[in-house]
């Protein structure tokens, strides 16, 4: 039974899935890359990670810009950084023996091909894509509130109820299949292998048709344009 999770990687998604573990009640403690440490920087001055949406409350993770203590405090390791902040993580946990620690990346995107051939876990896993739709909030309180401090955290605004996902090696415990999919919100669906898995992640077909097709859009708000929100 896992009880305590490390999450690496404290954006978006990150965050979502500290929020939702803490509130299903298992331990989690937050990673941020020392060089991309804002958001851990600002719970660790609050003191606390507060959520909104699908996920609400107020909870206190563990926060840590320190991956010898991040692989300590669990055994269990999710990566949830884009794809092209896992080499900067991988070069991290190169420094250290995970071979007790099943690592998954939330999303791949063949995220373990290359592990495999630096890293000794356990067990390598990966995710078609993020399991939650969520976002970073820092703006100020509203009027009615009169507070004159920002709110800062985290609205997770809906999760994916199947999610598809990978292990190398494949012949993982049907045990720890049913352990692992605790840790998600949804459903997991079991590919045959990782590469299956990261097959399923459509985004490098789908958003850039949208951003072409919005490209007069984007320049007029300079950027300031998201695929999806929630109206």
């Amino acid at each position: 039974m896992i009880t305590s999770v490390s999450v690496v990687g404290a954006g978006n998604c990150g965050c979502a899935f500290a929020a939702d573990l803490e509130s299903r009640g298992i331990k989690v403690l937050l990673y941020a890359h020392p060089d991309h440490s804002t958001n851990v920087d600002a719970i660790r001055k609050n003191g606390y990670l507060e959520s909104i949406g699908k996920v609400e409350g107020r909870f206190y993770p563990a926060v840590s810009t320190d991956m010898g203590e991040a692989l300590r405090f669990s055994n269990v390791v999710v990566i949830a950084v884009p794809s092209y902040a896992q080499d900067d993580i991988l070069s991290e946990l190169e420094k250290f023996d995970v071979g007790n620690h099943i690592v998954i990346a939330a999303s791949g995107n063949f995220f373990t091909l290359v592990a495999r051939k630096r890293i000794r876990a356990q067990y390598l896993l990966e995710t078609s894509a993020s399991p939650y739709g969520s976002r970073m909030v820092d703006e100020k309180q509203s009027e009615q509130q009169q507070l004159a401090e920002s709110w800062y955290g985290v609205n997770v605004f809906g999760f994916k109820t199947v999610m598809p996902i990978g292990s190398l090696p494949i012949n993982i415990p049907a045990g720890l299949r049913a352990d692992i999919g605790v840790i998600f919100p949804g459903q997991l669906q079991w590919c045959s292998n990782v590469i299956e898995a990261a097959f399923y992640n459509f985004n490098g077909v789908l958003h850039p048709i949208t951003a072409i097709m919005n490209a007069g859009w984007i320049e007029h708000t300079k950027g300031d344009f998201y695929f999806s929100r929630k109206a």
